[in-house]
């Protein structure tokens, strides 16, 4: 449609004025709900949108408006007329749409919403395509896409009415459903969206005015109760996203709430990789838009760790607020623990190292130590120590800081053990020994020097020795500089500091073997055997408790061990023995018996395996006897006194003869008082003589030992009876012998034996005891044949057990 518009009453010359229109109209069936409202107002649904394609006129300004028949005075400021059958006002001065008393205007409001909202934006979609057809066969103005220049939305310029922002969602709703706009649409777009492609005709600020519009008038626009307008909107690519800090220069794209995620407020962006879009949401009202259009809030830990690309080698200024952002979110779950293995800290000059690596310098020691290396966190962080030191900052001296000190200077190292020896409570001494930072000695004396070559300046406890270890490791170990060795105090607390380990003496003592043994020989041969005897004594040691298994470094087979016996040489080749060369406990008569010197150590040879031999679990039972006291008594001393007239009885032997009497005897003997009573030598009168060689089962006994029992039947303890062997003539002499002595193995065999006859079963039960101590290898045959023929039952089941128990040495 062409109008030409003349303005009769102006007498300027330029009063013509020529437009070309585009008008189209429609009519509709009354709304079911809304036909007994229409019947009554003789109202049906008619209406039309007029579209002003070109003017004459310059500058081309455009102010919509509704028309109902006449022009009303509501304003829409959309690029089109609006007509239609309203219901006005009783007034007629204005349109019932988004405001009035709903009481008595409800009818009115509806039946306005229906034209505006539902047929209205139909007829809005028939007039673009038109217009666009008119555009691709060049027709119009091609300047300015039609989809641009007829964007049924009023500009943020005016103050429009809410409802005219609620038809434009309507009419794109209608458009985005219209599959014969897009075919109109020359579209060269790669884009797969509809969406897309329409919102990709239009100006980056048309597509902003969307999202102000929008935001302007949310509270008035009903999107939250409209499910369809809620899915239109959240689809709309109008909502900025977050720029890339880095990339100052780069306009962010805009794209739809659909996609996109919200960061929690106050939360600042860094650089994110493109997996993710996050939205804008840094004003409260884009904010509240976004959450009520169920945009997803993402969590400060899954940004930092899934969404976030971390500088690599430098710390902008960007990233530097980032971090101190997210590390004052320290209460969230996880976000500093995840930061742990991260290269993300920034040194003082801005270098990014893990925060394990850092140190803080406000610590005087660290300053000291690490000089002026990069291994300083940067100062602005220094608020946040006692966060990351839960994840490795070394903010106070810990094992951690014993790790790799920096430079070779020894002086370093001092420093760093003082302060551990002033502070070894604080810390886990497993983790601290592994750690190299403990200065050693640079060189030992003679003859050791031959042998230690050690070049770094510092170690680890774990590979040094204390001084009081030297002998038992020096080859292996080096030894811990004089000036760092360990207070004895602390050695109280922690005797493993400095201390080697058992595999590492038994290397050592393998390297004496073969290495020194030669060596060592002409100048060093005491140095060497009391090297060895120190090795011993700590294995001894360690061997103690049981917790040491030496036959898990030491072979049976393997010669280790140094028996001496071959002119106290500790270099003969013979001297040195396995532990199958060995039986502890054996008699010096016995093979494979080891000498005092190497007996000394008996829990290192059984950890090695070294069998010996063992004492049988069988108990010899020694019933109890009171002796009573006549040693210092006038019987004991009439004993003594061989010519005492009352003694009446006299014991022979070849020429020896001990005088006694009946009447003792037969009070500290059953046998004695049946024999003189009843017996053999009843009725006899005085002096009774009794030769020994006529009794048989005593008959070979020592005379010696039948003074002996004399004494003890005379009320005297056969240990003293033993070893106070005084004369009976009267004599001085005294022999002290010890009673356990394999020298009285006969002496015990002769008491057995008249124990035995006499009936004196309390000396006979503690010869049997005696006697099973002296019991061996080579003996226990022969001391069960005597057990036997003795009538000692319990000596004989002691020998039968020492067999089962031995036999297999």
């Amino acid at each position: 449609m062409r109008i030409k518009l003349i303005d009769s009453e102006q007498i300027q010359i330029n009063n013509e004025r020529n437009e070309r229109w585009i008008i189209v109209i429609g009519a509709q069936e009354n709304p079911e709900e809304q036909e007994e409202y229409a019947d009554q107002h003789r109202l049906c649904v008619l209406g039309g949108v007029a579209a002003r394609l070109e003017t004459s006129v310059r500058p081309n300004f455009f102010v919509g408006k509704m028309h109902s028949f006449l022009s009303l005075p509501d304003v829409t400021y959309l690029p089109v007329h609006l007509s239609g059958t309203w219901a006005l006002s009783s007034d007629r001065s204005r349109l019932l749409i988004d405001n009035g008393e709903w009481d008595s205007d409800y009818q009115k409001i509806i039946w306005n919403r229906h034209i505006l909202l539902d047929f209205l934006p139909k007829l809005y979609c028939k007039l673009l395509n038109n217009i666009i057809e008119l555009y691709n066969n060049n027709e119009i103005d091609r300047e300015i896409h039609p989809v641009s220049k007829f964007w049924p939305f009023p500009p943020i310029t005016h103050n429009c009415p809410k409802y005219a922002v609620e038809y434009g969602l309507k009419v794109l709703h209608n458009i985005l459903q219209n599959e014969d706009t897009f075919q109109l649409i020359d579209n060269d777009d790669d884009a797969n969206e509809k969406v897309d492609i329409l919102f990709n005709l239009l100006p980056r600020d048309q597509v902003k005015d969307v999202h102000t519009l929008l935001q302007n008038n949310w509270d008035g626009i009903g999107v939250r109760s409209n499910p369809d307008l809620m899915s239109l909107v959240r689809s709309l690519p109008i909502w900025k996203t977050l720029s890339d800090p880095l990339n100052e220069d780069f306009e962010p794209p805009l794209k739809a709430a659909l996609h996109g995620h919200i960061l929690p407020r106050k939360m600042p962006h860094y650089r994110t990789r493109d997996s993710r879009i996050f939205l804008d949401a840094s004003i409260d009202i884009t904010r509240r838009v976004l959450t009520e259009l169920n945009v997803p809030l993402r969590n400060i830990r899954d940004y930092t760790f899934e969404d976030v690309e971390f500088p690599t080698v430098e710390c902008d200024n960007y990233y530097h607020h980032f971090l101190r952002n997210i590390l004052s979110t320290n209460t969230i779950t996880g976000i500093v623990q995840g930061l742990r293995p991260r290269r993300c800290f920034p040194t003082s000059s801005r270098r990014l190292k893990r925060i394990n690596d850092l140190y803080d310098q406000n610590n005087e020691v660290f300053r000291i130590v690490f000089g002026n290396t990069d291994v300083f966190l940067h100062p602005d962080f220094s608020d946040f120590s006692l966060t990351l030191s839960s994840i490795g900052f070394n903010n106070t001296i810990d094992q951690r800081t014993f790790i790799n000190p920096p430079s070779d200077l020894r002086y370093r190292g001092f420093i760093l053990v003082d302060y551990l020896y002033k502070n070894i409570e604080e810390f886990d001494l497993e983790a601290i020994e592994r750690i190299p930072f403990v200065p050693i000695a640079r060189s030992l004396d003679l003859p050791y020097s031959q042998h230690y070559n050690h070049t770094q300046i510092l170690d680890s406890f774990r590979n040094i020795i204390i001084p009081r270890y030297k002998e038992v490791a020096w080859s292996r170990k080096c030894l811990i500089a004089e000036d760092v060795i360990p207070p004895q105090t602390i050695l109280q607390d922690y005797p493993s500091l400095g201390k080697p380990s058992a595999p590492i003496v038994v290397v050592h003592l393998r390297f004496l073997h073969r290495t020194l043994r030669d060596e060592w020989r002409n100048n060093w041969a005491g140095a060497f055997k009391h090297n060895i005897e120190e090795i011993y004594k700590w294995l001894e040691g360690e061997c103690l408790n049981g917790e040491l298994n030496l036959l898990d470094y030491i072979r049976e087979e393997d010669r280790l061990f140094l028996n001496i016996n071959r002119d106290q040489d500790p270099f003969d080749l013979r001297n040195w023995v396995s532990a199958d060369d060995l039986i502890l406990n054996a008699a010096p008569e016995e093979e494979r018996f080891v000498k005092s010197s190497l007996a000394t150590y008996p829990n290192m040879l059984r950890s090695v395996g070294v069998r010996e031999v063992t004492r049988p679990n069988f108990e010899i039972n020694v019933r109890r006897h009171n002796q009573s006291n006549f040693g210092q008594s006038n019987m004991f001393r009439y004993f003594l006194d061989q010519n005492f007239p009352l003694h009446d009885v006299t014991f022979i032997m070849n020429n020896d003869r001990i005088k006694t009497s009946r009447f003792v005897l037969a009070a500290s003997s059953e046998f004695f008082r049946e024999e003189f009573v009843t017996g053999r030598y009843a009725g006899q009168s005085p002096p009774i003589t009794i030769n020994i060689r006529n009794l048989e089962p005593i008959r070979d006994i020592r005379f010696n030992s039948m003074r002996i029992l004399l004494r003890y039947l005379y009320g005297q303890s056969i240990d003293h009876a033993i070893q106070n062997r005084q004369s009976l003539n009267g004599d001085d002499e005294e022999h002290h012998i010890v009673v356990n002595d394999s020298n009285n193995l006969v002496l015990y065999k002769d008491l057995l034996k008249m124990a035995n006859y006499f009936v004196l079963n309390h000396l006979k039960e503690l010869m049997e005891l005696r006697l099973s101590y002296l019991v061996t290898r080579l003996n226990v045959q022969e001391m069960n044949r005597f057990a036997s023929s003795s009538g000692a039952n319990q000596l004989r089941g002691f020998c039968e057990r020492f067999i089962e128990t031995n036999g297999r040495l």
